[in-house]
């Protein structure tokens, strides 16, 4: 499995993210009292720069799918922030996922499933594929909890759920999405998906008002820079790092910001804080940014 950090006494380990080479922001995350798996899904992308994937794409997708099972064996709780495929493993036979029915099966067996509301504060899209999870998860007999704005007890340790946040600037069409503070007497982390920054404001103060000791975050989609994400909305997200930075213990900046070749440079003042790093430099491994640079891996550049 993929290396992992400490943080006081909770033990988080990347399983999938960008700079580890895949779609995902999967993660295990083990307190004293209970084992979390976080975002169980990863995927690559069919076409970038109108290319297929690499053959390095293609292995990096099956060893986090490899990954992501044998940590939901470990797991007592699977949570799920939103329902587009890099963070839930559908009941579908995908082959961009790496997944079919018989994976699904064996991910949420057993296992208690605290998920985003599949009728509330969700677009059409994400509603369908939330209907299709829960309708199965009943058939395999798995016991599901709408999360939106709850918290749950094990033990010592508490899993809080903010209430839904747009996934990137309000008004986007891109649906909502929950964060996750996980809380023991020694540490605090917190696992923010798709809130690309955040751009949105009140996803920022739900995220730093206890000053967590690491935080998880979605960067800004820069890939998509004057397309689908505005010059603003950059500024916003950057800024809100930035004052992130300067509030919580360490912040891992990684998923939609590392689908650009310049993410350093786009965000060269929030990557020169010290406490700022990717999934990858967190665990010590080397990035890999392969849909970033499938065009070179692909020999068309």
């Amino acid at each position: 499995m993929a290396r992992s950090l400490r943080v006081g006494d909770v033990k988080v380990r990347p399983l999938g993210f960008e700079s580890l080479g895949v779609r995902s922001m999967a993660t295990l995350i083990e307190t004293p009292d209970v084992t979390v798996l976080v975002d169980p899904g990863v995927s690559i992308p069919p076409k970038r720069y109108g290319l297929p994937p690499s053959d390095e794409e293609w292995e990096a997708l099956e060893r986090a799918r490899e990954e992501i099972q044998r940590a939901a064996d470990r797991a007592d709780v699977i949570t799920i922030s939103h329902y587009h495929y890099d963070h839930h493993t559908p009941f579908l036979k995908r082959e961009y996922e790496a997944c079919d029915e018989e994976t699904a099966r064996e991910l949420y067996a057993d296992r208690l499933v605290l998920l985003k509301d599949p009728e509330e504060k969700i677009n059409q899209s994400q509603r369908q594929r939330a209907r299709a999870l829960t309708s199965r998860l009943e058939e395999e007999g798995v016991e599901y909890e709408v999360a939106d704005g709850r918290s749950f007890e094990f033990g010592g340790t508490r899993l809080e759920f903010s209430p839904p946040f747009p996934h990137g600037p309000e008004g986007t069409r891109l649906g909502y999405v929950l964060c996750l503070r996980v809380r023991t007497d020694d540490a605090t982390v917190l696992h923010a998906s798709d809130v690309q920054g955040p751009v949105y404001r009140p996803a920022l103060e739900w995220i730093v008002e206890d000053r967590p000791d690491l935080v998880l975050i979605s960067g800004p989609p820069t890939y998509l820079l004057g397309f689908r994400f505005s010059k603003e909305n950059l500024k916003k997200a950057t800024d809100h790092l930035l004052e992130m930075s300067d509030r919580v213990g360490r912040v891992i900046l990684d998923h939609h910001l590392l689908r650009d070749k310049r993410y350093r440079d786009r965000l060269s003042e929030v990557y020169s804080e010290e406490n700022v790093v990717t999934a990858a430099e967190a665990v010590g491994e080397e990035e890999r940014l392969l849909e970033a640079y499938r065009d070179e891996l692909s020999g068309e550049k």
